[in-house]
């Protein structure tokens, strides 16, 4: 199988690995590997800028288990993709070859004592030519909903065993690289969640200026109603009492023009007592 890694040129690309018909992984695939995807992509960790803290991280398990090579690795969907690196140039490889998607597979420390033991590995173009790694060591990198981004693992270029002390030590490392990632992921939803509430109250903002732009419109439409409805029931009261000097009155006549005063007196008042807010 002949295999490209992508170095730190950018023009480099990864080895583009196959889903489905054309074949399957070089490595296991978990069984619920699109709830892993959906998880990660929600960490938005994916070719970040290098950060001391997992730098930081990465230099410490090297030194505590005295290896040439350190990585916080993520397992993206056809790579392995390295947030912090000691002792390795490449920024990532594809997924058919990563140590680390074997990792995964499992929520403890994976050990591999010597590779060329262990038929997995043994053909890993890792293994066979440069950096020909001898011995590996990845604590997974486990969310709080139980899925694995990828590991904090250390190598060597001869075989080795760890001791208790060293044991212990990178799964401690690998648990903090996790809370970092995990802040991380926290800090990023607090900034969306603020930008989207900065977002919501300006819309509320423009809302209330056109509720306000509304209200005046139906304020200045109502006293102006008003004002033409007194004036009407005026001019017809003033009608009225005209009607009343020109002559005696029918007794219908003076019904109606009784009516017509009462009427505009009741609409006289009733535009006093509207007013406009």
């Amino acid at each position: 199988m002949k295999t490209i890694f992508k170095t730190k040129s950018k023009q480099a690309k990864p080895l583009a690995v196959a889903w489905g018909e054309s074949g399957p992984f070089a490595v296991p695939i978990p069984k619920d590997e699109p709830k892993r995807m959906a998880t990660l992509r929600k960490y938005h960790i994916l070719d970040t800028p290098p950060e001391d803290d997992f730098d930081n991280l990465a230099t410490l398990a090297a030194q505590i288990c005295g290896t040439p090579i350190a990585l916080v690795t993520i397992i993206d969907c056809n790579r392995q993709w390295f947030k912090s690196r000691v002792g390795l140039d490449i920024s990532e490889t594809s997924r058919d070859v990563a140590f680390c998607a074997h990792a995964i597979m499992q929520r403890k420390l994976f050990i591999v004592p010597d590779t060329l033991k262990d038929k997995r590995f043994a053909n890993n173009p890792f293994v066979k030519s440069n950096p020909k790694i001898r011995f590996y060591a990845g604590m997974p990198l486990i969310t709080p909903n139980n899925q694995a981004l990828g590991t904090l693992c250390v190598l060597d270029r001869v075989p080795r065993i760890l001791t208790d002390h060293q044991t212990q030590a990178l799964k401690a490392l690998g648990s903090y690289v996790m809370s970092q990632l995990e802040s991380r992921r926290q800090i990023f939803d607090l900034k969306q969640s603020s930008l989207e509430n900065k977002r919501a109250t300006g819309r509320l903002e423009k809302e209330n200026v056109e509720l306000r732009t509304r209200l005046k419109q139906a304020e200045d439409s109502l006293r102006k109603l008003n004002r033409e409805l007194g004036t009407n029931a005026q001019i017809l009261m003033n009608l009225a009492n005209q009607l009343e000097l020109c002559g005696p009155l029918s007794q219908v006549q003076q019904d109606y023009a009784n009516l017509s005063k009462s009427t505009c007196q009741s609409l006289l008042m009733l535009t006093r007592d509207i007013q406009p807010i």
